[in-house]
């Protein structure tokens, strides 16, 4: 089966982001995101319609996605449009396509004149610009599949997880639930390895051994699963631990994130101040989340949890000041 290529909208409600995601995909599994899906082009839209209520969704799926798309609204940049900006700049391993999806609400001289502002507020983030900026119009089908095949050939060039073993198989989950006469179900991206049917698989932080009963991808059955591929797991008997935040991995090669450490990795957000002593955070690690106390000089950052977590080597934790008036405060970057 091919690649899956996942996108997440960054957009406010006042972007489109909801009606732009219906127009690339099909409606699927919906709960505080949406994803949409493209069957036969192998596209996963995700839309996490909380934002900007609650940023945390819109973070789990960032490692997820292959191409983020950062969707500007018809009027000025607001704080929340600034916010995903900061977001898109800061996180440099996956690529960023700038979207103006106002173009049918606007003339082009107004048009030319919005993004003329936009771009100076926007010029210092150089991420940001990798790709040229396209513009939509929601109501032209041409439009819409001119966007889609951008998409498509932006994230199948996005690097994937880079593991060299066929048997480090390792499945962030985003969606779980009991299915009568089946088991349970895991919806989820492969990023490291291979998922065969039968496999046998750890699932982090609860350590639960599973059996993968069937495999699905497109609602089509598979016998295997490669990474980069969005997958739909039915696991033998039914495991009510199972939700969004597991790692189901073929080989143990997470190590735990002790209840304190400080690392020189740190890469904080533009406009983001020091933490000068002990604060309460929110850490975002894969898909999973957990509350963490920190403090940071620097490149450097003081972590201090509850309890220890799994790390999977090489994905990034995000760091939130869930109440703070920059909430992306930056990444600490994970090495082997």
């Amino acid at each position: 089966m091919p690649r899956t290529i996942i996108s997440e909208l960054l957009g406010t409600s006042q972007s489109g982001r909801t009606t732009l995601a219906s127009k690339l995909g099909k409606k699927g599994t919906s709960s505080d995101v949406t994803l949409y899906n493209h069957q036969k082009k192998s596209l996963t839209i995700i839309d996490p319609h909380k934002y900007p209520q609650n940023i945390i969704p819109l973070v789990q799926f960032l490692e997820m996605s292959d191409v983020n798309l950062l969707l500007l609204p018809p009027n000025p940049i607001d704080k929340f449009t600034a916010e995903l900006s900061i977001i898109g700049n800061t996180y440099t391993q996956k690529p960023v396509l700038i979207v103006q999806t106002m173009k049918d609400k606007v003339t082009n001289i107004e048009l030319e004149h919005y993004w003329a502002e936009n771009r100076k507020k926007l010029h210092s983030f150089k991420h940001l610009f990798e790709y040229p900026p396209i513009q939509v119009d929601q109501n032209d089908g041409n439009s819409i599949t001119i966007l889609r095949e951008k998409i498509l050939e932006i994230g199948s060039n996005t690097p994937l997880y880079n593991s060299d073993d066929d048997e480090d198989a390792i499945i962030l989950v985003d969606h779980a639930f009991p299915v009568k006469g089946v088991g349970t179900v895991v919806l989820g991206k492969v990023i490291s390895g291979t998922v065969r049917k039968g496999m046998n698989l750890l699932s982090l932080p609860h350590k639960t051994n599973l059996v993968i009963r069937s495999i699905q991808v497109q609602d089509v059955d598979v016998k295997e699963a490669n990474k980069g591929t969005r997958v739909g797991l039915a696991i033998k008997g039914q495991f009510t631990n199972i939700r969004r935040g597991e790692f189901l991995i073929g080989k143990n090669i997470a190590y735990e994130l002790t209840q304190e450490l400080e690392v020189e990795n740190y890469k904080q957000a533009p406009f983001t101040k020091e933490i000068n002593e002990l604060k309460q955070v929110h850490l975002v690690h894969g898909t999973n989340d957990f509350p963490a106390k920190v403090k940071s000089e620097g490149n450097k950052v003081f972590l201090k949890i509850d309890k220890p977590v799994p790390i999977i080597p090489q994905l990034p934790i995000f760091v939130l000041d869930l109440g703070g008036k920059q909430r992306f405060n930056g990444i600490i970057e994970v090495k082997d």
